[in-house]
Order: C-alpha cells, then sequence, then structure tokens
C-alpha cells in the first residue's frame, strides 16, 4: 500500500471501525460498489436536554469545552459498538449502525451503546454545570 493511501486510511480509522474501513477498501477494488446496497440501519439521536438555553448563559468558551468532551465521550461508545457518527447536530449527533457494513446485531449495538452513554454520563457530570440534566 502506497504511503499515501496508508496515511488516508489510518486517519479514517480515527473516525470509522477498521472493520467498515476494510469493507470500503475492498469493494472499491471492484468486488461490488458499496452504493447499490439496500440495507436496514440503525440509527441513534443524541442530544443535551436544555443545552441551548444553557449555552446562552455559559459562554463560547465553556460551550465549546462541554460540546467537545461530550463528543468525545459519547462517539467514542459508538465507535466502540460498530457505529458511526453520521453528524452533529448542535448539542448532539445522529450515529448510524449497518453503514456501510451491516450485521444482525447492528440494532443490539446501537442499544448497548445507548445504554452504556446513559451509564457513563453520570461519571462525565462532574465537568457539567448542575442546570444541565441528562435523561
Amino acid at each position: 500500500m502506497a504511503e499515501h493511501e496508508r496515511s488516508i486510511r489510518n486517519m479514517f480509522q480515527k473516525f470509522v471501525p477498521k472493520e467498515i474501513v476494510d469493507q470500503i477498501t475492498h469493494d472499491s477494488l471492484g468486488e461490488r460498489p458499496v452504493v447499490d446496497e439496500l440495507k436496514m440501519l440503525t440509527l441513534l439521536n443524541i442530544d443535551i436536554r436544555n443545552f441551548s438555553v444553557l449555552g446562552s448563559s455559559i459562554g463560547p468558551q465553556k460551550t465549546v469545552a462541554i460540546l467537545n468532551h461530550f463528543f468525545a465521550v459519547m462517539g467514542g461508545i459508538v465507535f466502540k459498538y460498530g457505529g458511526i457518527v453520521d453528524k452533529y447536530l448542535g448539542d448532539g449527533f445522529l450515529a448510524v449502525f449497518g453503514a456501510p457494513v451491516s450485521g444482525i446485531s447492528d440494532a443490539d449495538n446501537a442499544i448497548s451503546a445507548a445504554l452504556e452513554m446513559k451509564k457513563t454520563l453520570p461519571l462525565s457530570t462532574n465537568i457539567y454545570p448542575t442546570r444541565l440534566r441528562f435523561p
């Protein structure tokens, strides 16, 4: 593998599980196009309740610090269970399980990720202002 390709692959794997990178790389070599498949996906929407009000009262620097920490911790959990963060939406994000590589346990993985997020939140809340309320 050329050094440039290896560099791109390593960078991509920071955001997408290795199995997905392998599947995309393998399929792009000519076996079958990934985009021609219909798949069942599981979506997980994450949002911080009441964050908009809090964000306007604590200022942009603290808001960005809280969001960066939240996205890093919660995104890491999504990644751990084989999902990818599709897009960031203000104080939340949309995670996808089953794309581009699907499996029979995608929905279970999304549920496991959600449960771990809920369990992890109390451990992380000591850095958040008390006005934040997590479900």
